[in-house]
């Protein structure tokens, strides 16, 4: 089973070498952790953690018919408690993976839209900041008295996620963190595959429909559809296109450009 699992994970990054793993059974339980190249995590994760999914699909297989359960873990670096300091001064460097959006339940659970493609990222007992967007600032965790959170239970069902943060064990707790967005620093970030991009890394890109110039990207939106580029004009309007393959033709990351497509009706400018 782990030469089984080394060798699919060799044949996804590009860095054979530096492929590792782990393996512990306890009670008929085996735990395999695999470790990579910290550059190439975002490739064994796969986008939508689709790589990381099929992997465990495949040795739950074989474990079945061993009779036995196996678990696969993908460690990713842990943030340092050190960077609190750094990313305090320099707030545009974080990268927003969750936003807290309401409490649920009475133990402290908090409702959470992902802004990631790797669920990896929330894996339990992983420690991560909270920011408060308006106010430019990381949100002090008032039980550890640092900026620092670390993610005590994590659920997914359908695609709606459920978190809670060590210490924070009442309604009252969590409704203090309602609205703040789950973060990690620039350097925390995941490697992705050369055509994926991080959603930050598009802000301020120049959008381009048939050539001609439409404005630049301001941010982007979720208002529980399709994501959504909001572009100012060069006349201050708001325009907002959808983030899907219909609608995109190309991403230039390099050159910092957009290039959309005009659907009926989308695009009156």
């Amino acid at each position: 089973m782990k030469e089984f699992l080394e060798f699919i994970a060799k044949h996804l990054v590009d860095n054979p070498d530096a492929v590792k793993i782990e393996e512990t059974e306890n009670n008929g339980k085996i735990l395999l952790k695999l470790y990579v190249d910290d550059r190439e995590i975002g490739k064994v994760i796969g986008r939508a953690g689709r790589n990381a999914k099929a992997m465990r699909v495949l040795l739950s297989a074989i474990g079945a018919k061993a009779k036995k359960k196996v678990a696969l873990e993908i460690p990713d670096k842990v943030v340092s408690t050190n960077l609190s300091l750094w990313l305090l001064s320099d707030f545009e460097n974080l990268i927003f993976i969750g936003k807290l959006i309401k409490t649920t339940g009475l133990k402290g659970s908090l409702k959470m839209l992902s802004l990631s493609d790797f669920p990896e990222r929330f894996k339990i007992r992983s420690k991560v900041y909270l920011a408060d967007d308006e106010k430019k600032h990381l949100v002090t965790n008032k039980f550890n008295k640092s900026e620092v959170f670390e993610i005590e239970e994590f659920s997914s069902i359908n695609n709606v996620y459920r978190i809670k943060f060590e210490s924070y064990d009442t309604i009252d707790d969590a409704a203090e963190l309602v609205n703040k967005f789950i973060c990690v620093s620039e350097q925390e970030k995941v490697v992705l595959s050369k055509n994926d991009f991080y959603f930050h890394e598009l802000i301020n890109a120049s959008v381009y429909n048939e050539g001609k110039y439409l404005g630049k990207i301001n941010k982007i939106e979720n208002y529980g559809g399709d994501d959504l580029f909001l572009i100012k004009t060069a006349d201050s309007k708001d325009l907002f296109i959808p983030v899907r393959k219909e609608f995109i033709n190309k991403i230039d990351l390099e050159n910092n450009r957009v290039d959309v497509k005009n659907m009926d009706g989308l695009i009156d400018i």
